[in-house]
């Protein structure tokens, strides 16, 4: 299986442009800069483990529970010097308020769902020691910026959409049916990502 990265890069060699593995995320030092002032403002100190969590995605399919999150969350933050933050697109920011409540732990969990601007989100996702995601958006950042990642899969496949390096971690179930690839759960059960633990 090839990943679909390589897949989309190979469609420029008819133009005769070559592309090389390499990071290819420019963040600017104003986005920088800022979301060090938002992470300062937020009580996060210099010697904090960051851990990003993603909790949404495009496809609900492709969705971990939101009690999952809540569990790993609550197990996480009992190491003070841990902080977890929150991202996501603004579509997503009810989901991460829920969970921010259920944990209610202000201080330990950080809610940026929506806020940054996409430049800053690099910055932001540039910070993070490690993210906990499902198939995202967040997961392909982080793996372009060599963040390592803890990725949730269910009905896509990580061989084509999982991230790259070389100490990220995909947690997936081994069942018949995933990867099916589809848009709906033909049993209606979504067992793939329902069946995962926190514990896990």
């Amino acid at each position: 299986i090839k990943h679909k990265r390589l897949i989309h890069l190979e469609i420029l060699k008819p133009f005769g442009i070559k592309y090389k593995e390499q990071r290819s995320i420019y963040i600017d030092d104003e986005s920088k800069n800022k979301i060090d002032k938002t992470l300062k403002d937020n009580g996060v100190k210099d010697t904090d483990t960051l851990i990003g969590m993603s909790p949404g995605s495009r496809s609900h399919l492709k969705q971990w529970k939101k009690q999952g999150f809540i569990d790993v969350i609550s197990g996480i933050i009992k190491n003070p010097q841990y902080k977890v933050i929150l991202i996501g697109d603004v579509s997503e920011s009810g989901l991460s308020k829920e969970i921010a409540s259920a944990v209610n732990r202000p201080g330990s969990i950080i809610d940026l769902t929506g806020k940054p601007i996409l430049n800053e989100l690099f910055a932001l996702i540039e910070r993070l020691n490690l993210l906990l995601t499902c198939d995202s958006a967040s997961l392909h950042i982080a793996s372009d910026l060599g963040v390592r990642v803890v990725a949730i899969f269910g009905p896509t496949d990580p061989g084509e959409y999982g991230p790259r390096g070389d100490k990220d971690i995909v947690i997936r179930k081994n069942l018949k049916c995933s990867p099916c690839k589809k848009a709906q759960c033909e049993f209606g059960t979504h067992e793939c990502m329902y069946s995962i633990s926190a514990e896990e």
